[in-house]
């Protein structure tokens, strides 16, 4: 078996323009928001190439939300009928790692997967959001795993395969079989594959 190995970082960064004005005598543009991401991560090869692995851990910062600044005018005339001006104060964050494969296990078997772990949380913004989940509806954990096996000999015509899917309380459980051969009253011929599946859902 031959393994490599290859270690990788990635820094980007962006902005946003906000068109929300700030509060005081100037009612000034706010600043942009900002983002920063960085990854790091190592990616591997096994059984000369046929087989790939990877593991990254990821993190992403958001700073420069608006947010409402209290020591402005309320009602924040004459940008708002209603409320305060706002100030480029808020930051959140987004980190977590996934997982990755995929390739050939043995001649025929093929497999693919990966799980990935987020965490999200407001780092500065209103008493309420402060330390909270930026999106509550946004899975924290997400598992993906697919396995297929081409019959040898006789039957090599036949694929059979699986796979799961679950993400925090929600899951998913497929299983496909698929024929490249048809069927005539005669003889038999190679046309479209005929694929057969089973689906389970559920939540828990």
């Amino acid at each position: 078996m031959e393994r490599k190995e290859v270690f990788y970082g990635v820094l980007s960064a962006d902005l946003s323009d906000s068109t929300t004005l700030t509060g005081g005598l100037e009612y000034t543009k706010l600043d942009p928001v900002t983002g920063e991401a960085y990854e790091m991560g190592i990616k591997g090869e096994f059984y000369e190439g046929r087989l790939n692995t990877s593991f990254a851990v990821f993190r992403i910062n958001q700073v420069g939300n608006a947010l409402d600044d209290t020591a402005s005018p309320n009602p924040c005339l004459p940008n708002y009928t209603t409320g305060y001006c706002k100030v480029a104060a808020g930051k959140n964050r987004n980190d977590g790692f996934e997982i990755k494969v995929s390739g050939e296990v043995l001649p025929g078997w093929q497999i693919s997967g990966g799980y990935t772990c987020t965490t999200t949380e407001y780092l500065k913004d209103t008493v309420g959001n402060t330390g909270a989940p930026i999106r509550t509806t946004d899975p924290k954990r997400q598992l993906k795993l697919f396995t297929s096996y081409r019959l040898p000999g006789e039957f090599n015509a036949w694929t059979i395969g699986g796979g799961v899917q679950a993400q925090s309380d929600i899951y998913s459980l497929q299983l496909n079989a698929n024929n490249k051969i048809g069927a005539t009253p005669t003889a038999y011929y190679w046309g479209d594959p005929r694929p057969m599946s089973v689906t389970l859902r559920g939540t828990f």
